[in-house]
């Protein structure tokens, strides 16, 4: 993927659903069912393998998608249970579901102290931390495949 293409991705996203005003009520069911959630989910299964393989070329780029991708679900599941509940049904190509998806985000920052971590690595896991938080609102399944996870322990200490 080119880098440029990981800017306009990032911008699209912000414009669209970069705020809770914009993912709200009518407005947050309508981006569901137009396959919002899917695609963001998508984005960040692509945007892992870019991170995973160490391509230092889009590192940048691809983080920064990841924080406007996370963002845009931390929005998207704050008002809506249809929009938490399509966040656990999601499977991307290995089975893995949403909601496996936050825990190995959380997982794969869990170890690292904060104060190793630079802003955008901050901003990335706050912004996982805070879907894991609203994925689970009103939402018992969700919150049950959460623990399943581990992300209760993750997130208490």
């Amino acid at each position: 993927m080119e880098s440029l293409d990981y800017k306009y991705r990032t911008l699209l996203i912000k414009k669209n659903m970069g705020c809770l005003r914009l993912c709200q009520l009518d407005r947050g069911e309508l981006l569901r069912e137009v396959g919002a959630i899917e695609a963001l989910l998508d984005t960040l299964t692509e945007v892992n393998k870019c991170i995973e393989s160490n391509s230092e070329h889009f590192q940048i780029e691809a983080i920064e998608l990841a924080i406007a991708s996370w963002g845009a679900l931390r929005e998207l599941a704050c008002g809506s249970i249809g929009n938490r509940t399509a966040i656990r049904k999601f499977k991307d190509e290995n089975d893995v579901d949403g909601i496996m998806w936050i825990a190995k985000y959380l997982m794969s920052y869990h170890k690292i102290p904060w104060s190793d971590m630079n802003d955008s690595e901050i901003r990335l896991v706050t912004a996982v931390i805070g879907v894991a938080r609203n994925v689970t609102h009103k939402t018992p399944e969700n919150c049950i495949q959460c623990h399943d996870c581990g992300i209760s322990s993750l997130l208490i200490w």
